[in-house]
This record gives structure tokens, C-alpha cells and sequence, in this order.
């Protein structure tokens, strides 16, 4: 498939190509590097359905239109957003040059709650016309119980094990599966989710889906955001949840004050109510997180002692948002 696309790009684009790198080749999505003579592109395509496709650029375009940075868009010689090869959309984007951001010192720590939180107070507002199969409001209470079956599932699949790591997972898991079944009848309480759910698509922010460090690309100063083949419309914890997660993994474990740091800088530049707060940190409360590191299995790449700072982390990440989210919970 890479002549004859190469080929099209040549054709369709104008662009002469001068050397190329296929830098990921998944059964979900194809990127590759291109120079050429006027300079250096990525050509990307996700092996998914057309109107998928067409979500993606439409919440990127809209996202660019709210002020954050996204690597612009090539358009074709007849100003089409992608070209078509055999039976697969594939689309350019500008190379924009630059390190994946850090989180080392309390003001980055702020500049990327800053963003987060610009992100997802600007982005609501997208009209499209197959929004709805990419609501994942619409999805969580299947999710939520989809995920306490699993927990308990393992905890009694492995019941018999003698296995170091898995009796340490089995002492801890009794107590994320309390603290699931506790914001899950929350999540049924609320009657703030239930009227948030209801909201029309547009009236409900975008969410990256996979928004960590290694997506986040500092550039002359600016934080640009890349690899948007998750996004949908949904919560705001579903991209603190993922950024924590990765945060924590990176700096071995929870750390209160720099949450807090992030939290301030996220509230301000998105400003939520105490009920809208209460929903934020059920979600990351609920163990999301320690259901996917069990199901995964990310537990046998790790050492025992890694494991157990997995687990003192993700307790004290989860007995903080406990509690906010207890805090606002408006009877």
C-alpha cells in the first residue's frame, strides 16, 4: 500500500517526496513521517468508518477554533481534508517540532492544568451529525457495572493463587470494589448526571481520551495536542484520570499537593459548580484505573515492589477523591 500512496500524496497534495519512515503500523491506525520540499509532514490514517474520521477533524478544527493547538490540517490541491487509498481515508498533518512536555516542576504542573481545563470549557459547542454515537455519557452505568463484575470476577478467578503479586492484588481488591459499589450508587443518586446525560451532544464537552505527557508536544512555547483518534464527547475526569494515572507512574506515586496545584489551575480556566465538581470526582474516584491494570494484566511486567507502590498510590489517590467527591454530594 505505501507506493502507490506515496504516489497519490505526490499527485494530490503536490508534494514531492524526498524520504519517508512508517513510525506506527497498528491494527488501529497507520503514521508516517514524509519529507519533502516543503518540509516535513505525517501522513495518518485509523482503520475506522468515514463518519468516524470526519468527528475526529471536526472536533479538531473546532478545538484549533477555541484557541488550542493542534498541528494544522494539510488540505489537498482541491481542498479536500484527506485523500482515499485503497479504501482507507488518510490525511496530512504538519511536523511540529518539539519534546513531549514534562511535569517536573510545580509550574508546569500548572500550565498543563491550565490547558486541560481551557480545553474542556472550550470545546463544548461541537454540532455534529453522528455526535451521538460518540457520547460516552450514555455509556456509564454500563461501564460502571461492567467494571465491578470484572473485579469481582478476578478476585474469585484467582482465589487459590499462591502467587506473590496476585495474593498482594486480592488483599487490596476488597476495598476498591467497596469504594466502586459506593460511587455507583452515587452515580444513581445524582440527579445531576442524569440531567448532564441528557444534554444534547453539543452541550457536553470533548474529551482527548488519551491524554498524557507523551500527547502533549512543547513547540517554541506553545503546548500543542496531538493524537486525537479517542476523542469524544464526555467528562472531564475521564482526561484527569488518564493524566493522573500516567503522572504517578512517571514520578513513583500519588503526590496531594501537586493533584491539588493541578486541580487549582484546571478550576481556573474551567470554573465548575459544587454538583458539577461532586460528578468529577466520583468518576475519579470509582477504580477505573485499578480495573484496566488488573484486566491488562500490567501486573506481570512489574515488580512485587512496584506493584505494591501501584497499590499505595492509587488507595491514597482514591481515599483524596473520596472524599471530595463525599463533600459535595448535595442530598
Amino acid at each position: 500500500m505505501l507506493e502507490p500512496l506515496l504516489r497519490q500524496i505526490h499527485l494530490e497534495y503536490g508534494l514531492k517526496i524526498q524520504s519517508y519512515e512508517v513510525i506506527r503500523d497498528t491494527p488501529k491506525t497507520m503514521v508516517i513521517h514524509l519529507k519533502t520540499d516543503r518540509g516535513s509532514f505525517f501522513a495518518k490514517t485509523m482503520y475506522i468508518q468515514e463518519d468516524r474520521q470526519h468527528f475526529i477533524l471536526s472536533a479538531e478544527a473546532h478545538l484549533r477554533d477555541c484557541g488550542i493547538f493542534i498541528p494544522p490540517l494539510v488540505q489537498t490541491l482541491k481542498n479536500a481534508p484527506f485523500i482515499e487509498c485503497s479504501g482507507n481515508l488518510f490525511y496530512l498533518q504538519k511536523d511540529v517540532r518539539g519534546n513531549p512536555y514534562s511535569l517536573k516542576s510545580p509550574n508546569q504542573m500548572r500550565r498543563i492544568g491550565e490547558l486541560l481545563g481551557q480545553l474542556h470549557a472550550s470545546s463544548v459547542g461541537l454540532l455534529s451529525s453522528s455526535g451521538e454515537r460518540y457520547n460516552g455519557a450514555l455509556r456509564w452505568e454500563h461501564e460502571y457495572e461492567t467494571d465491578l463484575r470484572s473485579l469481582q470476577r478476578w478476585y474469585e478467578q484467582f482465589a487459590d493463587s499462591a502467587k506473590p503479586k496476585i495474593k498482594l492484588l486480592r488483599q487490596h481488591l476488597p476495598y476498591f470494589l467497596h469504594v466502586g459499589q459506593e460511587m455507583h450508587q452515587l452515580l444513581g443518586e445524582s440527579s445531576f448526571f442524569q440531567e448532564w446525560k441528557e444534554r444534547p451532544e453539543h452541550l457536553h464537552p470533548l474529551c482527548h481520551g488519551d491524554f498524557h505527557m507523551g500527547n502533549v508536544i512543547k513547540s517554541e512555547n506553545r503546548l500543542y495536542v496531538i493524537d486525537w483518534e479517542d476523542v469524544r464527547y464526555d467528562y472531564p475526569s475521564k482526561d484527569l484520570s488518564r493524566l493522573l494515572y500516567t503522572y504517578m507512574r512517571r514520578y513513583n506515586g500519588w503526590n496531594r499537593e501537586k493533584c491539588e496545584m493541578l486541580f487549582r489551575a484546571y478550576f481556573k480556566k474551567n470554573p465548575m459548580k459544587k454538583r458539577e465538581k461532586a460528578l468529577l470526582y466520583q468518576d475519579l474516584a470509582f477504580p477505573h484505573i485499578f480495573e484496566w491494570f488488573l484486566r491488562r494484566k500490567q501486573y506481570t511486567t512489574m515488580s512485587y515492589q512496584r506493584v505494591s507502590l501501584f497499590l499505595k498510590s492509587e488507595r491514597s489517590k482514591t481515599d483524596y477523591m473520596r472524599k471530595q467527591a463525599k463533600a459535595r454530594v448535595i442530598r
